[in-house]
C-alpha cells in the first residue's frame, strides 16, 4: 500500500501478528498466513500493546493524539482516551496494569489505565521519546531520540526516577561468559 507501516506486536498463544498500516491495523494469523482482522477508521497509527487480562488491545493513534481501545477477542473498537499529540510508541506495564503512550512532538507520555480507559497522568519527558519497553517489575524505559538519553519511569508514582547519558550507558563494562 501506499500508506506508512510501524510497529508490530505478536501476540503469544493465538499466533496473531497486529501490524500497523496508516490508518489501520491488520491482523494475521502466522500459522495459517491468513488475515483475519482490519481495524480501521483511525488517522494515523503506531503501535499496538495487549493486555489480555482485561481482553482489551491498546493502539496509538498520533494522528488523532488518541489511544484507541479494542476487544482483544472480537477485534471491535470498544473506546478511546486522549493523549498528547503525537503519540507514537506504547506499552503495556503488566506490574502497574497501565498503558504508557510515548508522545513524540509533546514530549510526554500519557499514562492510562488500562481496566478503565482512563487518563491517570501526563509525564513531562524533556525531550522525544521513541521507543519503551517495560520490565514488568516497576521500570518503565523510554529512549529520548533529541537529547541521547534513556529515562525510566515508576508506574507507580508516575514520575521519571532516572535517566541516563549515551555515553554512560555505552561505557558500563558488560559481563563476559
Amino acid at each position: 500500500g501506499n500508506s506508512f507501516w510501524d510497529y508490530l506486536t505478536f501476540e503469544q498463544g493465538t499466533h496473531r501478528l497486529f501490524l500497523t498500516h496508516g490508518d489501520r491495523v491488520i491482523v494475521v494469523n502466522v500459522a495459517t498466513d491468513k488475515i483475519i482482522g482490519d481495524m480501521g477508521g483511525m488517522k494515523a497509527i503506531h503501535g499496538v500493546v495487549l493486555a489480555p487480562e482485561f481482553n482489551r488491545g491498546f493502539v496509538t493513534d498520533g494522528g488523532a493524539a488518541r489511544l484507541r481501545i479494542f476487544n482483544l477477542k472480537t477485534l471491535k473498537m470498544i473506546g478511546s482516551a486522549p493523549t498528547d499529540p503525537d503519540c507514537d510508541g506504547d506499552v503495556y506495564d503488566p506490574y502497574s496494569k497501565r498503558v504508557f503512550t510515548f508522545n513524540g512532538d509533546s514530549h510526554t507520555s500519557t499514562v492510562v489505565d488500562a481496566k478503565t480507559g482512563r487518563v491517570v497522568a501526563t509525564i513531562a519527558l524533556g525531550g522525544d521519546p521513541e521507543f519503551p519497553v517495560t520490565d514488568g517489575r516497576g521500570h518503565v524505559y523510554d529512549n529520548r531520540t533529541s537529547t541521547s538519553q534513556v529515562v525510566e519511569i515508576n508506574p507507580r508514582t508516575r514520575r521519571m526516577s532516572n535517566e541516563w547519558s549515551a555515553v554512560k550507558i555505552m561505557s558500563v563494562s558488560l559481563p563476559t561468559d
